[in-house]
């Protein structure tokens, strides 16, 4: 995939493993060739029929789970608001800008930050660890760490009491859950070589998480959703065998703000391109249709949007963040430079998107009106500013 190193090491990262990322974010790098089309889609009876992939489930030995050996710090007994506050990747180092002043506030070494639900902690990712801390950077506390492991993409539960993510450690990857003071740190699945999952998100009432999982060597990535206990695993796409290059991929799965229904990408038509379903997997319709790809969907929080990367020039160094209805009308392209315009991200009022670009150099982090317009820069940084994400508080809403 012809994605710059900067971007490699950033945007693919969240992706994870390898060979299944190169796979899945392809939609963004570069114009797929023409392949045969995908046979007839599946019914939707076939969609959810809970058949195991060819590879079984496995323990990893090589990797160790570590509960937090202390309780949680008290919360302070007071907290700035952190209302037009994007929290990003800067470097090595996860790091607060403030939108409406500009000021920037370096919290700790780590990536992949992530907002509590209240606004008021962030998650992130170091190493084989997840961390949490306040936003005014005091509080650090180590959630969880997985000996032998690279821990990525940390997810809050939307009532904040449990924070998900992912553990790798070549050839295996895992999903792990944890409660949010540390305690009950918990392996929903661990995968062999043959597993490679990437992607997932909490439904709204915090009872399902779907991811994508990639079968392995010739197989296909198919979409799938577990449930709150995690004793239960549903297919909402078809996982395939050895379909080699007739693999129909669906990936980037993204739950709507009701909960009614996923956003994802999908090969199944020859292109990448954005589909969407009713959250048990029925229904599944086509929004977009261009040559080109889409990638890296995300809601607008009324959801009747979804912003995501576009490409319109299939040469290396071009892409876009575009618009579309939630039914598939009125397909808007917001930016349009020579450059990596990526990671979008939605203002929780929805009049605004944060986004990363490396239009100036290196990647640094904007921010422009939902509906396109002049970009504003918000960051001017020697290293790579990526992974921008609003604060979830309001103006008004009690933040305090």
């Amino acid at each position: 995939m012809p994605y710059p190193s900067k971007l490699m090491t950033w945007a693919v990262l969240k992706m994870m493993a390898l060979v299944l990322v190169v796979i899945g974010l392809v939609a963004c790098s570069q114009t797929p060739a023409p392949t045969a089309k995908a046979t007839a889609q599946p019914t939707a009876s076939q969609l959810l029929t809970a058949v195991p992939p060819t590879a079984a489930l496995t323990t990893t030995p090589k990797a160790t789970l570590v509960t937090s050996p202390s309780p949680p710090p008290p919360t302070p007994a007071s907290l700035p608001s952190t209302v037009g506050w994007i929290a990003f990747t800067n470097g090595s180092a996860v790091s607060l800008v403030d939108t409406g002043s500009g000021k920037l506030t370096h919290l700790a070494d780590g990536k992949d930050p992530a907002w509590s639900p209240d606004g008021r902690q962030v998650a992130f990712a170091r190493q084989g660890s997840v961390y949490v801390m306040y936003v005014d950077g005091s509080g650090l506390f180590p959630l969880a760490t997985i000996e032998g492991q690279i821990a990525v993409h940390p997810r809050w539960s939307p009532d904040g009491e449990q924070i998900a993510f992912w553990a790798q450690s070549d050839p295996d990857i895992s999903l792990r859950i944890a409660n949010a003071d540390g305690s009950q740190l918990r392996t929903i699945f661990t995968g062999s070589s043959t597993w490679r999952s990437f992607t997932d998100g909490w439904s709204l009432d915090g009872q399902h998480i779907v991811y994508a999982i990639y079968g392995g060597m010739h197989a296909n990535i198919a979409i799938a959703m577990s449930d709150r206990s995690f004793t239960t695993r549903q297919w909402l796409t078809k996982p395939e065998g050895d379909c080699r290059s007739k693999c129909q991929h669906d990936f980037d799965p993204v739950w709507s703000p009701d909960g009614q229904h996923i956003a994802f990408v999908s090969t199944r038509d020859g292109d990448y391109e954005i589909y969407i379903m009713k959250a048990d997997g029925t229904n599944q319709t086509r929004l977009t249709n261009n040559v080109t790809g889409e990638g890296q969907l995300v809601w607008s929080p009324d959801g009747q949007k979804i912003a995501f990367i576009c490409v319109f020039d299939p040469a290396p160094g071009n892409r876009e963040i575009c618009l579309v209805d939630a039914d598939g009308k009125n397909y808007m392209r917001l930016t349009n430079d020579a450059a990596y315009d990526i990671s979008p991200s939605w203002s929780p009022d929805g009049k605004r998107l944060a986004f990363a670009s490396n239009r100036d150099g290196n990647y640094e982090i904007y921010i422009m009106n939902a509906d396109g317009g002049e970009s504003l820069r918000l960051t001017n940084n020697t290293v790579d500013d990526v992974d921008p994400v609003w604060s979830p508080q309001l103006e008004g809403k009690g933040n305090e």
